[in-house]
């Protein structure tokens, strides 16, 4: 009988694609600038309550409606950009996380508008 060493299986060595790094990189900063750009909006949501006598609106709503809109950009963006981070790490595709970041952003924000518009009377028309 010989003792021979069982044979081992190296697991494949992943690469990350230069292309890869690039474009999580330039969509990281895209969607920083757009974050900064739905949280100066979220705080004008402000404005809408302007007109409201005293009764005709929700102004816990507006507060809360606002609060989400500039809140919920920048927590989901950095949620994107710490799992960017980490599959870059993993050596995985990781552009496709800024690009669902962005997405999630954008609903959270639009969220809040409807909250804030919700809560203004005559809002619409």
């Amino acid at each position: 009988m010989t003792d021979a060493p069982a044979p081992t299986t190296a697991a494949p060595v992943r690469t990350v694609k230069a292309w890869d790094i690039v474009l999580t990189i330039a969509l990281i900063l895209l969607g920083s600038g757009l974050v900064a750009v739905l949280v100066i909006l979220g705080a004008l949501l402000g404005i809408a309550g302007d007109g409201c006598s005293d009764f005709s609106c929700s102004f816990t709503q507006i507060g809360l409606g606002i609060l989400v809109a500039i809140a919920a950009p920048v927590v989901l963006f950095l949620i994107a950009i710490v799992v960017s981070i980490v599959m870059l790490v993993k050596k995985r595709r990781a552009f496709w996380v800024p690009l669902v970041g962005i997405v999630l952003a954008v609903i959270g924000w639009v969220i809040g508008f409807l909250m804030v518009s919700t809560a203004v009377d005559g809002f619409y028309g």
